[in-house]
């Protein structure tokens, strides 16, 4: 037979009751503290993770924004189609402040709208070189240099540059290459109809090189980009109506149809245009002060014109039609080199403009100090948060055809 032994003491009753017993209040503040610290790491690194996933995504997206447009302007530009004969080939504008053309802008576009009701857009022209406006072309600091700003600091004014120009492109035979006019363009419209919020949207409109199922082509308009809006049919016309201009015909150029959108949220377009000196050096030509003299923000050149005209043969009518105003300059030739220059903002940056447009999201208040009006310092926060929030694109396309 065996026998159990027990503790029967005192002492022995009260081990077991210990062991009975649960966590002290110092465990379990000490587990919880433990607790807290580790979440408060995994809530840290899942926000860093995210962020970090934000960013990447980000830049990808507007990287693939901006290599479908430069493809599209590489193949365009070295495939140019111009000659000395008085017409205008290729038309490159810094577009001016677009609220003054009853809020559409150039474009006439039904949906288009550059002056919201709610909210501050992106600001127009007025003073450039500052921080609130939309036109910097020159180093407003270094006025009394020959430095111009690095092509990121370049600001091409509202609704950036309007370029237009004649190039080469394959057929519907696909065995013969016939001139077709196309145009680049940044409109801030609506993405799709009847919706309430606007996108800044770069367009490609191109205008058929021949009769297809109408006389509307580039045949019929013929090969001079600088022809009075009041040409019926021709390339500065701005049909009237809801609706886009029918995409393919000439007025095209100016009214780009939604289908040709080709890329989303750039907010800045802008080209400068290069052309080899007598000793070879490089010349900037668009835009900026030609003769290089102590270049200043108010001194712009503001539109170039490839043709063999004459700056005189340029009537005021025509001047007026391409935006240039008291001051302004212009320039006519062929150049050699055009930088192309994208300002492209990440899916973050455009949902945090469009709240800022919307008055979701308002500007921090404005400094004692400062001597900037309501309106301007609101137009300076617009850019603060489309510099924090965008990337640039830069790349020099050489353009080797010669005019005949």
């Amino acid at each position: 037979m065996s026998y159990i032994l027990r503790d029967t003491s005192q002492a022995g009753a009260a081990k077991a009751r210990k062991k009975k017993a649960g966590f002290t209040i110092v465990e379990l503040l000490v587990a919880a503290a433990v607790t807290l610290v580790l979440l408060g790491l995994m809530v840290q690194i899942t926000l860093s993770v995210l962020k970090t996933f934000d960013k990447v995504t980000g830049s990808l997206t507007t990287k693939t924004q901006a290599s479908t447009a430069l493809e599209y302007l590489r193949r365009d530009l070295q495939s140019i189609v111009w000659r000395r004969d008085n017409n205008v080939w290729l038309i490159a504008t810094i577009q001016p402040d677009q609220t003054n053309y009853g809020d559409r802008g150039d474009t006439n576009i039904a949906d288009a709208n550059w002056n919201p009701l709610k909210g501050t857009a992106k600001p127009g022209n007025a003073n450039p070189g500052n921080d609130y406006s939309s036109l910097r072309l020159e180093n407003p600091v270094a006025a009394s240099t020959n430095r111009f700003i690095d092509l990121d600091e370049y600001r091409f004014g509202q609704a950036g540059v309007w370029l237009r120009f004649f190039t080469n492109q394959v057929s519907e035979s696909k065995s013969t290459t016939s001139p077709i006019a196309v145009s680049y363009q940044i409109v801030r419209m609506k993405p799709r109809p009847n919706s309430t919020e606007y996108r800044y949207q770069l367009f490609r409109s191109v205008v058929r090189p021949g009769p297809v199922t109408t006389n509307l082509s580039v045949v019929t308009a013929g090969y001079n980009l600088l022809v009075p809006a009041a040409t019926v049919n021709n390339y500065n016309s701005t049909p009237t109506g809801a609706t886009n201009d029918a995409n393919g015909d000439p007025g095209s150029v100016r009214k780009p149809d939604r289908e040709v959108l080709l890329a989303n949220n750039v907010i800045d377009f802008g080209v400068r245009f290069w052309r080899k000196g007598a000793g070879g050096a490089l010349e900037l030509q668009f835009p900026a002060n030609v003769s290089f003299a102590v270049p200043k923000p108010d001194q712009k050149n503001i539109a170039f014109l490839a043709t063999s005209l004459d700056a005189a043969a340029i009537t005021p009518a025509e001047k007026t039609f391409l935006g240039l105003g008291g001051g302004d300059t212009f320039n006519l030739g062929y150049p050699d080199f055009a930088d192309i220059v994208l300002r492209v903002l990440t899916d973050e940056g455009a949902r945090i403009i469009e709240a800022y447009e919307n008055g979701n999201l308002t500007a921090p208040p404005k400094p004692a100090a400062s001597t900037l009006t309501t309106a301007q310092w609101q137009d300076a926060y617009w850019w603060t948060l489309a510099l924090e929030h965008s990337k640039v694109f830069v790349e020099r396309i050489p353009i080797t055809a010669r005019p005949l």
